[in-house]
């Protein structure tokens, strides 16, 4: 079981590097009777990576994510998707927990414009996939692929404005 008070403990870059931080603009504010509430931006989405070199390749390369930051020493990779970062994180395999945080599913949507070209494109580059894209009962299209590590990623089509 992953030791939910130390994540750290199994890869390489240190939490406060990847994780949700405050946008330069955000500050204090109170709402109510006079609580205060933070003002929160979703930096990255961290996914966590034995085979980081093939990984950042695949996300690059086959995937198309454009890629904003890279540091191969320290395993460390962010690809810009238009707000937020997919931060792709080296894990040592020798740590136990890191076993769990590589190799599932990660639980992040990827928006595309049309989400059949998406999946046939990344189909024809030999992207394993879990499910084609399937109409939701609530209206969107999913279809789940796979990384180089078995993470399994989303990609949402047919979103209403």
């Amino acid at each position: 079981m992953v030791d939910e008070t130390n994540l750290n403990s199994a890869c390489v870059v240190p939490a406060a590097a990847a994780v949700v931080k405050l946008g330069k603009n955000s500050d204090l504010s109170t709402a109510g009777e006079g609580n205060p509430i933070m003002a929160y931006k979703l930096y990255a989405v961290r996914i966590f990576s034995f085979k980081w070199q093939e990984s950042l390749e695949f996300y690059q390369n086959v995937v198309g994510f454009p890629v904003s930051y890279k540091d191969n020493d320290m395993g460390w990779a962010q690809f810009d998707l238009g707000g937020a970062f997919i931060g792709l994180e080296r894990c040592d395999q020798s740590d136990p927990e890191a076993a769990e945080l590589v190799g599932r599913f990660v639980g992040t949507s990827i928006e595309v414009p049309d989400i059949q070209s998406a999946y046939e494109s990344l189909k024809s580059k030999g992207t394993p996939f879990v499910s084609p894209p399937e109409q939701q009962p609530w209206g969107s299209i999913l279809a789940h692929f796979k990384d180089p590590d078995d993470n399994i990623l989303t990609l949402l089509g047919g979103v209403a404005d």
